[in-house]
Formats: structure tokens, C-alpha cells, sequence
């Protein structure tokens, strides 16, 4: 049986350094716990090196937007990993 759109998600995974604890592995393994703990199948990755100074100025954060916006989104929740600094 396939999975409700309420029951599938993206990731977003940010790097901001080289030198981030919290490489962007780290953070998909992360959210994987999270999502099979909570039966969500992940369906897209969006991963922003941290080119941007900031993470809503992020290329990606504007494609993901652009995505959940136009209605063409094949998921229903996006995870991310709040990793405080």
C-alpha cells in the first residue's frame, strides 16, 4: 500500500563550514531515525552546502518554497535537524 502524502517527507540538510559538527551524513542519519520512528518515507533531499549567508537565503530553501508552494510537492513534512550553535 502506498504511502498518504501526510505519511511522506524531504529532508533539508545544511552545512554552514567544512568544520560542522553536524556534517550533512550526519544529519540524514538524524532525520532517518526520526522518520522511521515516526513511519515517514523520505522522497526528496534538499542540500545546501551553505553557500548563503543565511539559510533563507539559501538557492535551496527557494527551490523547496517554490516546490511546497506550487501544490507539485510529493511530500507532506519536511524534516530538518535544529542543530543550535
Amino acid at each position: 500500500m502506498a504511502a498518504s502524502r501526510n505519511m511522506v517527507a524531504a529532508q533539508y540538510l545544511r552545512m554552514s563550514t567544512e568544520g560542522q559538527q553536524y556534517s550533512l551524513g550526519n544529519q540524514a542519519d538524524a532525520i532517518a531515525g526520526y522518520a522511521a520512528a515516526e513511519e515517514l518515507d523520505r522522497v526528496a533531499t534538499y542540500e545546501d552546502g551553505g553557500n548563503a549567508a543565511s539559510p533563507l537565503e539559501s538557492a535551496m530553501v527557494c527551490r523547496l518554497s517554490c516546490v511546497t508552494l506550487s501544490g507539485s510537492a510529493q511530500f507532506g513534512v519536511v524534516l530538518g535537524l535544529d542543530v543550535v550553535r
